[in-house]
């Protein structure tokens, strides 16, 4: 019996280290695995947001029935955060796809959605020419404006990067551009949105599902009339007045120019560090199961004669 015992303990000791082998592989190969194709989902974890910078009252809530929390340099902040800017306040937001978003004084900015694939080794703004991982970013600019610098997305894996307004929504590919949505301007029921980019294409949809790419160099200006919701205080558009794709005046693409400038010098000094992960993370992303610990029930090769003691 006790030969059997002994052999017993042999094979678990065995087949444990083998399960350790298996597990510092897997760990070994997430990198190369986390680049090839997998489909994002809710089961990824959100990306998250840096506050690389900023001036005066910014704050951020979480929940709906939240109270705003002031927001500091460094802060890190994820999916379902509103952030809102006071006046003559900004800040500066990067994201771990390599996003830089800056949000103009008296904004209110939804981070609907943020999701990302995991990235094995620390991701350093500073020397990012596109995105580490497959992502999934939707933002809602409710009110106000922001200067947007995208890096290249990985979009043959499905990647998408978009900035929803009342009047419709910016689809971006990587690139630098600025959406502003000013409803109820000097205390009237009309509101203008601008869209305007400097560098690489946007997509824009308006709400009549109407698509158009808007180039370098010109901004599409649409003028529109709004009614107050009497539930939520906010405005929501009900007629558009009128629309035009123009050249960008020279003021508003040196603002622009600016603040992309100023916002690349702020990201400058973010890294982010590889998500951890536990182990069964691991194996969900490697599409590579446990190995069984099951051994088969062990005969003792020279079993005692009869009678003799175990």
């Amino acid at each position: 019996m006790a030969t059997c015992n002994n052999s017993l303990r042999l094979l678990s000791a065995i087949a444990f280290c083998a399960w350790i082998t298996f597990t510092a592989s897997s760990s070994a190969e997430l990198g190369q695995k986390l680049d090839q194709k997998h489909p994002i989902g809710k089961g990824n974890p959100p990306g998250k947001v840096v506050v690389a910078d900023l001036a005066k009252k910014v704050e951020a809530v979480e929940a709906e029935n939240e109270s705003p929390r002031s927001l500091k340099k460094k802060d890190v902040i994820t999916e379902n955060h509103t952030v809102f800017s006071g006046e003559a306040s900004k800040a500066t937001l990067v994201f771990s796809n390599g996003s830089t978003i800056n949000v103009l004084e008296k904004s209110k900015l939804v981070i609907s959605e943020f999701i990302q694939d995991p990235f094995s080794t620390p991701f350093a703004m500073a020397n990012a020419t596109e995105e580490p991982t497959t992502s999934t970013t939707k933002l809602n600019l409710k009110n106000g404006e922001v200067v947007c610098k995208v890096k290249k997305l990985r979009l043959e894996k499905g990647s998408s990067f978009t900035v929803d307004t009342p009047v419709g929504a910016a689809g971006v590919r990587g690139t630098t551009f600025a959406v502003s949505y000013l409803p109820n301007q000097n205390g009237t029921d009309t509101g203008t949105f601008t869209l305007s980019v400097t560098e690489g294409e946007v997509s824009f949809t308006d709400n009549e599902g109407n698509v158009s790419v808007v180039p370098a160099g010109k901004e599409v200006v649409i003028s529109f009339r709004t009614a107050m919701d009497p539930v939520t205080g906010e405005s929501t558009v009900v007629e558009i007045i009128s629309r035009r794709v123009q050249d960008i005046p020279a003021d508003r693409l040196a603002m622009i120019e600016r603040v992309a400038t100023e916002g690349d010098v702020d990201a400058e000094t973010v890294v982010f560090d590889a998500p951890e992960m536990d182990l069964m993370q691991i194996f969900q992303f490697t599409d590579q199961q446990l190995p069984p610990v099951n051994p088969k029930p062990v005969t003792d090769a020279n079993p005692p004669a009869n009678g003799a003691p175990n």
